[in-house]
Parts: structure tokens; sequence; C-alpha cells
């Protein structure tokens, strides 16, 4: 395995020298990686199976097939929901930064998308996770201005949270 920019071997802790390259590394994962993580089959077929892995509680490989099919698939129908879905994978897991990374991105690169008052809400809840509580209130706002005909569990859970965390009028 060549390593990153002419790097010596570099150990961190309990890393194999192979983990340590890895963690070392500043170029982004090979492609083929990527694709690895879909399975055959259309765009929708691999969209089902990463949230068959969701549903199935196996948020690790979940993960991997959602970031795969949006990038994969930026342009599909059904990329907004992935990107959704793959902040979800990091939400449940408590992973809370990369959550609001991912619901930011869905609700920057996919503002039409069927799941994007659902970005806004998550956004929110997870930038009230990382302490970031005013933040969190005016993306509460932006979805409440946004979105008034959001459905109605997503009203009622932004209700909720905009007096848990005691957001201004």
């Amino acid at each position: 395995q060549a390593q990153a920019l002419g790097a010596p071997p570099r150990t961190f802790g309990q890393l194999s020298q192979s983990e340590a390259q890895q963690a070392t590394s500043v170029t982004p994962a090979p492609q083929p990686q990527q694709q690895a993580a879909l399975t055959a089959g259309s765009a929708e077929a691999q969209y089902e199976a990463a949230f068959n892995m969701l549903v199935k509680h196996d948020y690790d490989r979940a993960q991997e097939a959602f970031a795969a099919f949006v990038q994969a698939h930026p342009a599909d129908p059904l990329a907004g929901n992935a990107q959704y879905w793959l902040g979800e994978t990091y939400y449940v897991r408590q992973r809370y930064q990369d959550a609001a990374v991912a619901f930011l991105e869905g609700y920057q690169k996919y503002p039409k998308s069927p799941k994007a008052a659902d970005n806004l809400l998550k956004l929110g809840m997870a930038l009230a996770q990382v302490g970031q509580k005013a933040e969190a209130c005016t993306t509460f706002g932006r979805l409440q201005k946004e979105f008034p005909d959001a459905p109605t569990n997503i009203k009622r859970r932004l209700v909720q949270e905009t007096e848990r965390l005691k957001c201004g009028p």
C-alpha cells in the first residue's frame, strides 16, 4: 500500500502501520471503495438496500451505503432522501456533529427534496445536542418560515424543540 505524500511510517497508539497510514492520509477515500458499499442494480435497488440496512439497525453499513449512493447518484430523485437518512445514521449513534453536517448538506443540496423540512428539523436538533442553542433556534425559525405547510409531525416536534430550548418568538 502506497503511503500518503511519501510520509514515513507512523503509528498512533495501538494502530497498525496500515491503519496509521490511512489516518495520516490527506487524500479522500478512493471511488472504488465507495462503490463497493452499493449493491448491484438500479439506483432504486441500491437505495432500497441501504434503507433496509437502516431498518435493521445496521447503521455503519447503512451510513456507507447512503454516502455511496449520494456520491454515485447526486441528481437522482432519491438523493435528497438518501442524504437525510445518512444524517439519521449519525444521529441515532449520537454522532451529532456529523449528523449536523449531513443534515445541512441535505438542506443545501436538495432544497426541494421531500426531506428538506426534515433536514432542517434534525439539523436544529443536532445543533442543540452539540451545545449550539442559538444556531439551533435560528434553524428552527428558518424551518417555520420556509415550510409553513410542513407535515403535522414536523410542526409538532418543532414546537417541542423550540419550547425545550426556550427559543424566542
